[in-house]
């Protein structure tokens, strides 16, 4: 699992662009005693069942909702082309 970064602007080229990918499941839940926002999320997407995914991890909402929307462009570039 890749880890999107630990300051906020580091790590946001880090997220491999997936054209075909279908599927993203994000995973947050609360972690006691960590440092604010206290949070950790697993991101997993990638192409169809059974094939490979890409999985990330986060502890910021903005890297968060960045892999978000480059998986949202990358559905837009998909649905373009069809």
């Amino acid at each position: 699992m890749k880890d999107v970064g630990q300051a906020p602007d580091e790590g946001h080229n880090r997220m491999p662009a997936v054209p075909d990918a279908s599927t993203l499941v994000i995973r947050a839940w609360h972690e006691d005693g960590a440092q604010p926002p206290g949070f950790r999320a697993r991101i997993t997407y990638g192409p169809g069942h059974g094939e490979e995914r890409t999985t990330v991890s986060a502890a910021d909402r903005d890297k968060v909702l960045h892999v978000v929307q480059q998986w949202l462009l990358t559905q837009s570039d998909v649905q373009g082309r069809n």
